[in-house]
Formats: C-alpha cells, structure tokens, sequence
C-alpha cells in the first residue's frame, strides 16, 4: 500500500513540474505539442524564447541542465 501511494505521489508531482514548464515555455513564446514529464532540480540557462518547439512525449529527467543555443528545435 505505501508503495503504491509514493508511485502517486511521485506521478502527481511529475505532472505538477510538467504543467509549471509548459507555462513557462509557453508565457516566454515558445511552443509545446503536449505537456512534458519533468523531473526535480530542472534548471535553464536562459529562458525558453520563441525558437524553442518541444515535441509530443518530452520526459526530462531530474537535475537536467539546458543550454540552448537561438533558434533551437527540441522535438521527438
């Protein structure tokens, strides 16, 4: 039972992550297909801006750090 409940635990807090960084993305012109998988401790070096396009299924894994260059494509 108490696995069960960390496995929901975990997930919710995933989902939760992934809604904060499809705003993010979004509020800074960037485009999301679907929102993302993000796991904790995320960090960027610059803001998403609008060459930023994340494809369908993104799952960021937990401690990435981003360094995107202008112009970029992040798509599946």
């Amino acid at each position: 039972m108490i696995h069960l409940l960390f496995k929901i635990y975990l997930r919710f807090f995933t989902w939760f992550r992934g809604i904060k960084t499809y705003l993010f993305i979004v509020l800074c012109g960037g485009k999301c297909k679907s929102i993302p998988k993000v796991g904790k401790g995320v960090i960027w070096k610059y803001p998403p801006h609008k060459g930023i396009i994340w494809g369908k299924n993104v799952d960021i894994g937990a401690y990435c750090f981003f360094d995107f260059p202008k112009g970029c494509n992040v798509d599946n």
